[in-house]
C-alpha cells in the first residue's frame, strides 16, 4: 500500500482510491484469466488424447516420413469411406507393406443402438484401432467413440438419425486378418 501519511485528508483520500482501484484492476484481470481457463478447460487444453493419437506421437517421433503417410491413409479413409448397409460384416487383410486404413459410412435412425465388434485373426494379430465419427458433414467428422485395442468394441446409442464413420487401422507394419 502506497505511504498515505498525510495530514490533508483530500490527499489521503486520493491515495487510498488509488489504491483501491489498483486492487480492483488485479482483481478483473484474475477473474478474466479464471474465465478463460474455464471456458478452455472442455476443449483441447486438457483433452485426453486417444490411443491411436498417442500411439501417432510415438511414430512421428521415430519415423516422421512413415508417421505422416500413416497420418494420410486415416485421412483417406474418413474422406472416402466406403457405403455400407446395416447390419453389415465383412472380412478383410491388412497386408502391413504400407500404411492402411478403412472407412465404412452407414446410416443410423435415432435411438438405434450402434454395436461394433472387430475381431483380430491369427498368431500375431496386430493392434487395430477402431474409431466411430458422426459424419453429417464429411469434411469435418466429428470423433465420437475409440475402442479399447484390447477388446476392439464399441457401443453406441445414436441421439438422432445421423450418418456415421467407422474407421479401422493398424498399426505400421500391421498384418493379419479381421472380421
Amino acid at each position: 500500500m502506497p505511504d498515505c501519511r498525510v495530514q490533508d485528508f483530500t490527499r489521503v483520500d486520493s491515495c487510498c482510491r488509488s489504491y483501491m482501484q489498483k486492487k480492483f484492476n488485479y482483481l478483473v484481470l484474475a477473474a478474466s484469466c479464471l474465465f478463460l481457463f474455464a471456458s478452455c478447460s472442455s476443449s483441447a487444453l486438457l483433452a485426453k488424447k486417444r490411443e491411436r493419437e498417442k500411439y501417432h506421437d510415438q511414430v512421428s517421433k521415430q519415423d516422421p516420413a512413415r508417421a505422416a503417410a500413416w497420418q494420410s491413409a486415416a485421412e483417406f479413409a474418413l474422406k472416402h469411406p466406403l457405403a455400407i448397409p446395416v447390419p453389415y460384416a465383412e472380412t478383410g487383410i491388412f497386408s502391413g507393406d504400407r500404411p492402411d486404413a478403412t472407412g465404412f459410412y452407414f446410416m443410423a435412425k435415432e435411438g438405434q443402438k450402434i454395436t461394433i465388434s472387430l475381431k483380430r485373426t491369427g498368431a500375431n494379430a496386430p493392434t487395430v484401432f477402431a474409431e466411430l465419427f458422426e459424419a453429417d458433414d464429411l469434411r469435418k467428422p466429428k470423433h465420437i467413440r475409440s475402442a479399447d485395442t484390447s477388446f476392439n468394441f464399441i457401443e453406441y446409442i445414436s441421439p438422432v438419425s445421423s450418418n456415421y464413420i467407422l474407421r479401422i487401422q493398424p498399426v505400421l507394419g500391421g498384418s493379419g486378418k479381421y472380421e
